[in-house]
C-alpha cells in the first residue's frame, strides 16, 4: 500500500470512475486484490442467504403461506439470493470473465436481471396495494395466486429481455462489457492506468438505459402510494 500511496497519479487514475477500484481509507486493496473488509462482507452474505432461504423454506412447507403477497416476496428472495451469490461474493465477482466481450456481457446480463426484476416485483406489490385500496371490488374479482405468478413470470422475462437488449449494444459496437470490481492489480485496466496515468471511460447509449428502469419504477411507486394515501384520507373523512 505504501507503493500506491507514493504514486498519486496512479491513485487519481484508478479513482476517476466509481466503478473501478477505490483506494481510500475505507476500502483498500491488498496485494492479492481482495478487500480488507471481505470477512464482514461474507458475514452479510451469509446472513442474507440464510434469511432468504429460510423464508423460501417456510413458504414451501406451509400451505397457508402461499398467498398473493408471498408470491411476490418469494421471488424477491430468489432475486436477492442471485445477487448475493453473483455480485456480493468476492470470489465470484473477482474472477468474472470481464476480459472477453461476449462472456462479460453474458455475465452482466445474468447479474443484472434479478436487479431489474426485483424493481418490477416491488412495483407489482405497489400496484396490488393500489388496486386493493382504490379499486377493491375489481381487485377481489381479479386477484389470485395464479395471476400473481403470471405477473411475476412476466417481470422476470421482461427484465431478462431488457438486459439482453441493453448489453447487446455493447457487443454490436465492439465494446467490452467490463465487470469492474475489486480485482488483482494485474487487471488490464490498472495496467493501462499505470501506462497512461488517466482513465477516460467511453460513454455508451446502454449506460443511459441502465438507470431508466429505476427512474420509471421509482416514479410509478411514488405516484401509486400518493394515490393510496389520498384515498385512505378520503375514506377516513367519510367515516
Amino acid at each position: 500500500m505504501a507503493a500506491l500511496e507514493s504514486n498519486p497519479s496512479w491513485i487519481e487514475c484508478v479513482s476517476t470512475n466509481s466503478s473501478t477500484l477505490v483506494v481510500n481509507g475505507t476500502l483498500t486493496v491488498d496485494d492479492g486484490g481482495r478487500v480488507n473488509h471481505g470477512r464482514w462482507l461474507m458475514i452479510v452474505v451469509a446472513i442474507g442467504l440464510l434469511a432468504n432461504f429460510a423464508f423460501l423454506l417456510v413458504v414451501a412447507r406451509c400451505e397457508s403461506m402461499r398467498n398473493v403477497t408471498n408470491v411476490y416476496l418469494a421471488n424477491l428472495a430468489i432475486a436477492d439470493i442471485i445477487v448475493l451469490i453473483v455480485c456480493a461474493i468476492p470470489l465470484v465477482s473477482d474472477t468474472s470473465p470481464f476480459s472477453t466481450k461476449i462472456s462479460g456481457c453474458v455475465f452482466l446480463v445474468f447479474a443484472t436481471t434479478p436487479y431489474y426484476s426485483s424493481m418490477s416485483i416491488v412495483s407489482l406489490v405497489a400496484w396490488g396495494r393500489f388496486c386493493a385500496i382504490c379499486k377493491p371490488i375489481k381487485h377481489r374479482a381479479t386477484s389470485s395466486v395464479k395471476q400473481s405468478m403470471r405477473l411475476v413470470a412476466a417481470a422476470w422475462l421482461s427484465s431478462l429481455v431488457y438486459c439482453v437488449v441493453v448489453y447487446l449494444e455493447r457487443i454490436i459496437t465492439s465494446e467490452k462489457c467490463e465487470v469492474y470490481g475489486v480485482t488483482s492489480p494485474n487487471n488490464p485496466l490498472i495496467e493501462s492506468c499505470n501506462k497512461t496515468h488517466g482513465f477516460n471511460p467511453s460513454p455508451s447509449l446502454s449506460d443511459v438505459f441502465k438507470v431508466l428502469p429505476f427512474v420509471l419504477c421509482l416514479s410509478m411507486n411514488c405516484w401509486l402510494y400518493a394515490r393510496i394515501v389520498k384515498t385512505s384520507e378520503i375514506d377516513l373523512c367519510i367515516a
